[in-house]
This record gives C-alpha cells, structure tokens and sequence, in this order.
C-alpha cells in the first residue's frame, strides 16, 4: 500500500492477516488513523509509516505488536506522543521518528529491553529525554541532531551498549562524564560542556 494518497483509513479487518509480516503505508500522506485492530497481527515485524503526514495517533493496541521489530515513524508531522502502551514492544529494535512532532517519550520507553538503533533527528519539539531511558540496555545508536533537548540524563551514562550518538546542530549541550562512545558527532553545535570527560578513543566530529 505504498504511496496510496487517497487512502485515510485502514480497515478493521485487516486484523485477520495473522502471517503479515510486513506492512509498508510509506507515502499514505492523507492516512489519520490505524484501526486498533492492529494489536491482533501478531506475526508483523516491520511496520512503515514514513511520511504519513496527517497521522494523528497510534492506537493503544500497537502495543500489543509482540513480534515488531522495525517502526519506521519518520516525517509524521501531526503526531504528537506515542501510546504509553508503546512500552510493551518489547521485541523492537530498530526506531525511527525522524522528523516527528511530539514533545515528550513515555516514561514506557525504558521497557523497549531489545531496542539497538533510536533515531530522533529533527524531532524540533523534543525538549528532554527521560531518565528512564537509562533502562534501554541493548542501545547501540542514539541520533539526535536538530532537537531542542539541551542535556541527557546523567544515567545514560550506564548504557554500556551505546557507543554511536549524533547530537548535532544543537545550541546548548551538557555531556555526562561517563559516557563511553566509539563515535560522537557534534557538527554544528555550540556551547559544549563535559566534552573533555569523553572516553580518550572517542572519535569526535565537531566541525
């Protein structure tokens, strides 16, 4: 159903493809709403709903997405939060959000235990991160550029995993003196602070 413009609904029956494994609504920019009965397609690993402009919310039941392990949410300018269900997929891996709208992460975000790659590039109203973020054990990559959150919680320092973070184009950063990253990107970014705590090997960009 890639790029189908016209469409503004799926229908609740797509429920009944309990093998789906794949589907991709990039491009369904006039697409507001999902059916809550997409909680039951419990084979679906790879859920894309880049550019879907006018998509206003996900339904609480996407939480119930136990096999998901790609969501592509990139460009969704109309969506404001995600569902604090949105915890309990605890099988995912791969997020994208690039370019969304909403202001905050539930606090359920921690419970994403298998989470490796979350991408927050241009979310331009992101103002902070929770503290629980710390409780994502498995993150390797964290992109952030272009946000409006100034400082991370002083415990993300305890994400062992993590060792790429793009934070660029950003106007004030505070860095956690424990952060133990093989790639730190900072193009663009002004106001640095706790940068000289870095692990020794880090490679920093910064130009």
């Amino acid at each position: 159903m890639q790029d189908c413009i016209a469409l503004e609904r799926i229908p609740e029956n797509i429920g009944e493809l309990s093998k789906l494994k794949v589907l991709n609504l990039c491009g369904c920019s006039t697409l507001k709403t999902l059916p809550s009965s997409i909680g039951t397609l419990k084979a679906l690993e790879d859920l894309d709903l880049t550019h879907c402009f006018m998509l206003e919310a996900l339904p609480n039941n996407v939480g119930k997405l136990s096999n998901l392990k790609t969501l592509r949410l990139n460009y969704c300018k109309n969506l404001k939060e995600l569902p604090m269900a949105f915890g309990n997929l605890q099988n995912l891996v791969y997020l994208w959000v690039e370019g969304a709208s909403f202001f905050h992460l539930p606090n359920s975000f921690s419970n994403l235990l298998n989470l490796e790659v979350l991408d927050l590039e241009d979310c331009m109203n992101l103002h902070d991160l929770p503290p629980t973020i710390s409780g994502l054990v498995k993150l390797k990559t964290l992109y952030m550029g272009n946000t409006k959150v100034e400082k991370l919680p002083e415990d993300i320092g305890q994400l062992e995993s993590l060792k790429i973070l793009r934070w660029q184009d950003s106007l004030m950063l505070e860095l956690p003196r424990n952060l133990n990253l093989l790639n730190l990107d900072l193009r663009g970014s002004k106001n640095l602070t706790c940068l000289w705590e870095c692990d020794p090997h880090t490679q920093v960009q910064n130009n």
